[in-house]
């Protein structure tokens, strides 16, 4: 994937953000002829007919229509970068100077206005410039992810790993980075430098990051405090395991005096399947990639149990996994097994 991106990071850049970037080049350094040459900027004078405002339904706000006619009887119906300063003070018999460059009119003077048309060409080069960074540091992210992978994603269980916190919140940065830079440089050479060194300070902040996590104690239980609820409650969970009250389709979770189950209805009211009591609770965790429908529910905890010598897993949120500890009845651990040293 990351090849993928970074090869279709090369259509907007070489072929529609550096001919853009030439273009601009070639205008800034054009002279002024009188003579009406092609690749001179000439002017001519022109009256204004009407303006008009087009509504686009796009953030990007309505389009600004100037209708001009030359001395010529040559018509023009021109849209203007914007509304201000031309467009909004120009009105019907006004008269305007157009410059052209290249056969196509890339300004505008009113009096002392002067205001660029759609066709001017500076700063063209700015938006295929953002897609092309964007790809980048997309493909960048897939290569990082995929080492990262390689060195440890054999080394956690966690479905959604600690470790991976830090670097989803600064790679996130600076893709969204990378699509700006090129309206807040000079240049596509600024702003893939500037790209470039915050890629720099991400890697070593995500390198920085999982180094610290790896280095931290190895127990991941979370600490829960059972409640017994005095009234029923109904929310989201799921019991699994090879017990037969695991069934398909219950997703939620119904506590209360005398009651604990699953349902198929998500107030609890029926279709009831209930959970015995008798569960031991081992302790409570974040979800591994080897739990039953893993990745499904990325904010809830799993609580482990035994049922006999069967593992049951029960996963709900944080805020309600209380209430399940206190319909089993018995404290949870607060420290997880210790792994076997190494010979």
């Amino acid at each position: 994937m990351a090849v993928v991106l970074a090869l279709a990071a090369s259509i907007p850049l070489f072929f529609f953000a550096r001919p853009a970037l030439e273009e601009e080049r070639a205008y800034t350094a054009s002279a002024v002829c009188t003579t009406g040459g092609r690749d001179c900027r000439h002017t001519v004078a022109a009256t204004v007919d009407k303006t008009e405002t087009e509504s686009t339904g796009k953030k990007s706000g309505p389009y600004y229509w100037l209708s001009l006619t030359e001395k010529d009887g040559t018509a023009h119906r021109l849209r203007m970068d914007g509304e201000y300063p031309v467009f909004a003070n120009a009105s019907r018999g006004d008269a305007v100077t157009v410059t052209y460059w290249r056969d196509r009119i890339r300004s505008v003077e009113l009096g002392n206005l002067r205001q660029s048309t759609a066709e001017d060409p500076r700063g063209a080069y700015r938006m295929p410039t953002a897609i092309g960074l964007t790809l980048l540091a997309l493909a960048y992210l897939f290569a990082w992810s995929a080492c990262w992978t390689a060195r440890w994603a054999g080394r956690t269980r966690a479905a959604f790993p600690r470790e991976l916190r830090v670097p989803a919140v600064v790679f996130t940065l600076l893709v969204g980075g990378a699509f700006g830079a090129p309206f807040v440089t000079d240049g596509p050479g600024p702003a893939a430098l500037l790209v470039a060194g915050a890629a720099v300070v991400v890697t070593a902040l995500s390198a920085v990051w999982t180094a610290a996590m790896r280095r931290r104690h190895t127990d991941d239980t979370v600490p829960l405090v059972p409640r017994v609820p005095d009234e029923e409650k109904v929310f989201p969970g799921v019991v699994h395991g090879e017990v037969p009250y695991d069934r398909p389709g219950r997703v939620v979770l119904v506590v209360g005096p005398g009651v604990f189950a699953t349902s198929l209805d998500p107030t609890g009211t029926s279709y009831r399947t209930a959970v015995p009591r008798t569960l031991v609770p081992v302790r409570v965790r974040p979800p591994y990639v080897t739990d039953p429908h893993a990745g499904a529910y990325p904010k809830f905890l799993t609580l482990e149990c035994l049922d006999g010598e069967t593992p049951v897993f029960i996963s709900a949120a944080e805020k309600h996994l209380p209430w399940v500890l206190g319909m089993l009845g018995a404290p949870v651990q607060t420290t997880a097994p210790q792994p076997a040293s190494p010979k």
